[in-house]
């Protein structure tokens, strides 16, 4: 019973987001009320509310399961893989994630383009990423030289290497946007050959 409820709760979750992502790109975000969303859907305000907080939080919900994704397979890394290697084969990981839901991608940041507001709340969550970034690259090059923690070199070369893969990969993400058959993997691939001179020595050292 709870295995079939968490589906339907998970099917209804999907269906609100849909709906409401449609209503605010033929609409616009601040023309479209939570009143719309809910008619439109089928719903109460109060659904809409339960799965949801605020408005706000509904053009977000695929760049936030890009980074669940992301932080299940740092749960999943396999041992004695360095930090180089994870991280590179973790990013290709959520670019080919990605571009499973192009068309849903697209919808979304046409929605996040209509509103500074939106655009800022955008610009935070890339701060999420950039921190998952950081704090993986500095416990494992603390590792990888025998210290307890990080180091203060530690930490600027592991927000150096979080911020040139959170900038290049999200600027390729609407470059991927808006050249219709192009690869969001092969953009990816370039943006961590670019990247490659910034690793040290010791984010290659296999970690245990």
């Amino acid at each position: 019973m709870k295995d079939l409820r968490a589906r339907r709760e998970a099917q209804t979750r999907r269906e609100i987001y849909a709906t409401a992502m449609q209503l605010f790109a033929a609409k616009g975000y601040e023309s479209t009320t939570v009143s719309d969303i809910a008619t439109a859907a089928g719903v109460s305000r109060r659904t809409i509310y339960r799965y949801f907080g605020t408005k706000v939080e509904i053009p977000f919900v695929l760049p936030e399961q890009w980074l669940e994704h992301f932080r299940g397979l740092v749960e999943e890394r396999p041992d004695g893989m360095s930090c180089y290697d994870f991280c590179n084969a973790a990013v290709l990981d959520v670019a080919r994630f990605i571009e499973l839901d192009a068309a849903e991608v697209a919808l979304a940041f046409q929605v996040l383009a209509d509103l500074p507001v939106l655009l800022v709340r955008h610009a935070l969550k890339n701060r999420q990423w950039m921190e998952a970034y950081r704090q993986l690259i500095a416990t494992d090059l603390a590792k990888a030289e025998g210290s307890a923690e990080p180091t203060s070199q530690h930490q600027r070369d592991a927000a150096l290497l979080a911020g040139a893969i959170m900038g290049g990969t999200d600027q390729i993400t609407f470059t991927w946007l808006a050249t219709p058959g192009s690869s969001l993997v092969e953009q990816t691939r370039a943006v961590l050959r670019n990247v490659e001179p910034l690793w040290p020595d010791a984010a290659k050292v296999s970690i245990e």
